[in-house]
């Protein structure tokens, strides 16, 4: 599964982070990002504004409810 945020949307609420902190970073100038973490696929990576970064499927849960809980809904995940 991957995931990605429409930073357009983002209204920095936090709350992705707050439900999964390994896979939502803060971006800077009120928007949050994804990465890909090192510990699961090598080189910690933070992606572009609306580049997918694959979840690893301890994870995934957490990720559909970070995308469900979003006040903004600009958080998608892709199979």
């Amino acid at each position: 599964m991957k995931v990605w945020i429409d930073i357009d949307e983002c209204m920095g609420a936090g709350t992705c982070e707050q439900i999964a902190r390994l896979v939502f970073v803060d971006g800077g100038d009120g928007v949050w990002l994804v990465k890909e973490d090192g510990r699961f696929f090598g080189e910690t990576r933070v992606m572009g504004p609306g580049e997918p970064a694959r979840v690893p499927d301890a994870l995934i849960g957490d990720v559909i409810e970070a995308a469900e809980e979003c006040p903004a809904g600009c958080i998608f995940v892709e199979p």
